[in-house]
């Protein structure tokens, strides 16, 4: 009896120690460079969406962007953008992917599919600036953090069909098998995107758009805070916004949607 409490306590205490190493092992990896003491980078406003949440948030941003000047109206009911204005000439490659676009079709997600190849250089930019992981790196991270996790989710494994083999009880084992399993797949499969010093970064921009002063006019407030809120929260921002309508296009079922940061 007191062998069997010892040997699930054992083991409820390697469950805890490996998902405590493995969050050191995700968090220690994540520092890629000793950018701590720099300044921070300039980045563009569809860089700081990137930066974010992806290429998706980058490319809404954009749209966003368009549709606050008027090159495209925002149909909510289509979930589609029509071209409005004429291709300006001095627009940002990302722009102008979207516009010519929206010559043939509106679709947001045949949009959101077909230019992301317009988000490579941002995305090659944020990574030599520390601030986005590496593909290769970020599996890396994800299969090294989960390592230890794993190891400790076998031992519990086999210690189960162990103590089946004795009629011994299993209830307590098989929870925290259960509770390893679910660890070491989420260290496995969340991915990684954003080294610590991204993180750093991303939340300085979110705390100095936080505090930016209050503004007087609507043109003030949408170009560029409004745009640049967006970029980094999110479609929550833009309710009650001149850019409600793309929100609806964005999310049409807003009012039952949630909203992470």
């Amino acid at each position: 009896m007191f062998a069997d409490l010892y040997a699930l306590s054992l083991y409820t205490f390697l469950t805890i120690a490996t998902n405590i190493i493995a969050l050191i092992v995700r968090t220690y990896m994540r520092k890629l460079q000793n950018n701590f003491d720099s300044e921070p980078p300039s980045l563009s406003i569809y860089e700081m969406a990137y930066l974010a949440n992806g290429q998706i948030r980058a490319i809404d941003t954009a749209i966003a962007k368009l549709v606050e000047r008027g090159y495209l109206l925002p149909d909510p009911k289509t979930r589609s953008l029509k071209l409005q204005t004429a291709l300006p000439k001095d627009c940002d490659p990302l722009e102008k992917s979207i516009l010519l676009l929206a010559k043939f079709n509106g679709s947001l997600s045949q949009m959101r599919a077909s230019v992301t190849h317009a988000t490579f250089p941002m995305y090659k930019r944020l990574v030599d600036l520390g601030l986005l992981v590496p593909p290769e790196q970020a599996q890396n991270i994800q299969l090294l953090s989960a390592l230890p996790v794993l190891t400790v989710l076998l031992a519990g494994m086999g210690m189960t069909l162990w103590r089946i083999s004795q009629n011994q009880a299993v209830g307590l084992l098989i929870l925290l098998c259960a509770i390893a399993a679910i660890s070491s797949c989420s260290f496995l499969f969340i991915p990684v995107r954003r080294s610590w010093y991204g993180d750093r970064i991303l939340k300085h921009l979110r705390a100095h758009c936080l505090h930016l002063p209050p503004t007087t006019t609507v043109k003030e407030m949408v170009e560029p805070q409004l745009i640049m809120t967006f970029a980094l929260f999110g479609a929550k921002v833009l309710g009650n916004t001149s850019l409600n309508n793309f929100r609806e296009v964005l999310t049409p079922h807003f009012h039952c949607a949630t909203v992470l940061f």
